[in-house]
């Protein structure tokens, strides 16, 4: 628990400067800009997250899962760069296909005017550069050093985009200018680490591919197998309302359903400083059979998330009409998603590192399923609330689909393993 607690403060921390840079722009910045421009921006970061997981052919999985039978830093690792480094790119090449059919549907489908349509192109810089990111972030996480990335992935680009916003505001940059650097700023975080990384020796290409038995192979293949598809759901379930609104309601509803769900997600971020960490040890325990510190770590995750973020939230209700003073009536529509969306992710937090148990465990293709079974009841409540209740509706569907979903994640934890992070 030791490197987990440490690490932990030093990424909230981290992510709490960058949350109150965030909170400029969110709150501050964007709300001067045209609305449309924020959704695109907006639906822009949701394709390339989606896309990306589908390059990443599951690399990511077999990182955290199969890199401490990799694990020998005297002799780099055995190669296990260079099978990453391999992997990205023949992942970033089907991604280019992805990109090129999805375009297809995305120009057809809408008009010629149409912003979405006008800066599509942006996507193969972002995918690129977040493909990189993941790879060596995730290899750093699996070394215990999770600092760093959570530096780059959450500090470096929200204030590169605070200075790219106030040009934007001071008009200094037009359209074109804006998005272009916009998209820049996004992938900053990828190409500093592609740098870090070099200068400090962590992109060891020599191939030790004799290490790699059959064995080892089959569970590569396995694990990155049931990871596209597991982490492909996951991201699809989080970006799913985004681009369902966009597609129904339009860039403008996108804009104020994004402001708002930020404000709902900031009590999202010690999890998410928790579980960057956490995981690289549950998988650490699950090795070595410790279920001792697995049960620890998930009673620990759960009441310390749950306590936090339920301060987190309260002081969100409390300021929920300063909120929209910030933000003006024009993103007043966005009132009830910040509730919504808040109380949303408290549930989540309730369920502690349960994702991270199942994830690195031999049942680790149950969270697949499961995550199947989220998409769908997403999709398909998002299909008839937006319908019915615009983006409010959009953030209902989210509320039920991930009560259900951590109900069963809980459930499955108890079942498989016997164990449940709750006390009387």
């Amino acid at each position: 628990m030791g490197i987990i607690k440490r690490q932990t403060i030093f990424s909230t921390i981290i992510t709490y400067f960058a949350v109150l840079i965030g909170f400029v722009n969110s709150a501050i910045l964007l709300p001067k800009i045209d609305i449309e421009i924020v959704g695109l921006v907006n639906i822009l970061v949701s394709y390339t997250i989606i896309i990306s997981v589908f390059g990443n052919l599951g690399f990511n999985a077999v990182t955290t899962r199969l890199f401490p039978y990799f694990r020998n830093k005297e002799n780099h690792h055995n190669g296990f760069m260079f099978v990453g480094i391999v992997v990205t790119l023949v992942g970033f090449i089907l991604a280019i296909g992805v990109i090129l059919i999805v375009k297809h549907f995305i120009v057809s489908n809408r008009p010629s005017g149409n912003l979405f349509v006008t800066y599509y192109n942006y996507l193969y810089l972002l995918v690129f550069f977040t493909l990189i990111f993941n790879l060596i972030d995730n290899y750093y996480k699996a070394n215990f050093r999770s600092v760093r990335g959570t530096a780059l992935k959450e500090f470096v680009p929200k204030f590169s985009i605070m200075i790219v916003l106030l040009l934007m505001v001071l008009s200094i940059f037009n359209t074109n200018q804006f998005v272009f650097w916009y998209c820049i700023a996004l992938s900053l975080g990828g190409i500093l680490f592609l740098i870090i990384a070099s200068l400090e020796g962590d992109l060891i290409v020599k191939p030790k591919l004799s290490f790699i038995d059959k064995n080892l192979k089959r569970s590569m293949i396995s694990v990155g197998s049931f990871g596209i598809l597991s982490s492909a759901t996951g991201m699809l379930a989080i970006n799913v309302d985004r681009l369902m609104i966009e597609s129904m309601l339009g860039l403008s509803a996108t804009g104020i359903y994004s402001i708002a769900f930020y404000f709902g997600a900031i009590i999202s971020i010690p999890s998410r400083a928790l579980a960057n960490i956490s995981s690289s040890v549950i998988a650490e325990s699950w090795k070595s059979n410790n279920i001792e510190n697995i049960s620890l770590i998930y009673r620990k995750s759960t009441i310390n998330q749950f306590i936090i973020g339920g301060l987190l939230l309260i002081g969100i209700i409390i300021n929920l009409e300063n909120i929209f003073i910030l933000l003006t009536d024009v993103y007043r529509p966005g009132k009830w998603v910040v509730v919504l969306i808040g109380i949303t992710f408290l549930l989540d937090m309730l369920s502690g590192s349960g994702s991270q148990i199942i994830i690195n465990s031999k049942y680790y293709k149950d969270q697949a399923i499961l995550i199947m079974g989220f998409v769908i009841c997403i999709i398909c409540s998002n299909y008839f609330l937006i319908s019915m209740y615009g983006i409010t509706g959009a953030a209902i569907a989210t509320l039920i689909s991930k009560i259900l979903f951590n109900l069963a994640k809980i459930i499955l934890i108890k079942i498989r393993f016997n164990l449940q992070p709750y006390n009387k």
